[in-house]
């Protein structure tokens, strides 16, 4: 699901399409960025789906964007199934570093799901927005042992007992009701056996494990990156999450991490490929333009200077 991420699409579309992802269902809401046209863009290719995440009741874009795609014939008809976000991009270091090597996986290990713990990214102490792929600007993180980062996504099996949720499926009521002996068996990203029953949102220093997958999280970006998705808010119309205590803790430049750096040739060849799509093309400078015009609009704004300081970065005149 997504609202205002025109600047991140191509890459993100183009990166998992590279990992082996295919039939990638996304559902949009209150974009003015240039997001729709750019999927639209990439679906006139076959690269994607989209459709308009509307009003169901009073329920916020993600709930509503979950209860569409549970229905929706590409779920329906999946194989595999994972629910994560246009900040998040997996990495995995296992055979060819594709998600068939995941899937292989677990399927060795006789289970039906791998929860793959995030990896926060940092701003590596860019205060201001650069037109360059987040995979390239972005190379340091937490370290492993960085417990509030160990948020899940799950990569897994599906059939008909299976239930979307944005961090881990759940066996649906009629399963549960059923009693049948439906379990999930699942790995962490080290192969190793977890307890599905109990598994949450997120993982404990004894379950986690990032040995062969991951889920880079670039929750933060730049300073200015920061600031503009505080204004946007979040996939539950949350505005208020996004504050300087957010950015401080999760602003994370310890560790380098180079676990994106084996596909970015593959990765400049392809964006440049699809590029040569005038429709893409278009949705790219639609894009670029609207940004910039944001950008000036944050730059010029009062307390413009005020925020950026509060985020540990100053910014010359």
């Amino acid at each position: 699901m997504a609202k205002d991420e025109g600047p991140y699409i191509l890459e993100w579309v183009a990166y998992h399409t590279l990992l082996g992802f295919s039939d990638i269902l996304v559902y949009t809401n209150d974009c003015t960025d240039g997001t729709d046209e750019m999927l639209d863009a990439l679906a006139s290719i076959g690269l994607v789906s989209r459709y308009d995440n509307s009003p169901i009741g009073t329920k916020p874009p993600q709930s509503r964007a979950l209860l569409r795609a549970q229905h929706h014939p590409l779920v329906q008809d999946a194989d595999w199934i994972m629910v994560f976000d246009f900040d998040e991009f997996v990495t995995i270091r296992r055979g060819e570093n594709r998600v068939d090597d995941l899937v292989d996986m677990v399927n060795e290990a006789g289970a039906t799901a791998v929860a793959m713990t995030w990896r926060f990214f940092g701003s590596n102490g860019n205060a201001l927005y650069q037109d360059e792929p987040v995979t390239v600007r972005f190379s340091r993180s937490a370290t492993t042992e960085f417990s509030k980062g160990f948020g899940v996504k799950t990569l897994f099996k599906m059939d008909s007992t299976m239930k979307l949720a944005i961090h881990r499926p759940h066996l649906n009521r009629k399963a549960r009701k059923d009693g049948n002996g439906h379990e999930l068996k699942w790995i962490n990203g080290s192969a190793k056996p977890i307890d599905g029953r109990v598994i949450t949102w997120r993982q404990t220093r004894r379950t986690v494990g990032y040995e062969f997958c991951q889920v880079n999280h670039y929750g933060v970006k730049s300073g200015e990156e920061y600031l503009m998705r505080r204004l946007r808010g979040d996939v539950l119309n949350n505005h208020g999450k996004y504050d300087d205590e957010y950015f401080r803790t999760f602003d994370r430049n310890e560790a380098v991490d180079s676990s994106t750096d084996n596909i970015q040739g593959r990765l400049r060849k392809l964006i440049s490929e699809l590029m040569e799509y005038p429709q893409i093309s278009a949705a790219a400078d639609l894009i670029k333009e609207r940004y910039a015009a944001k950008l000036a609009q944050l730059r010029g704004s009062e307390g413009y200077r005020e925020q950026i300081a509060a985020l540990g970065f100053s910014v010359k005149a």
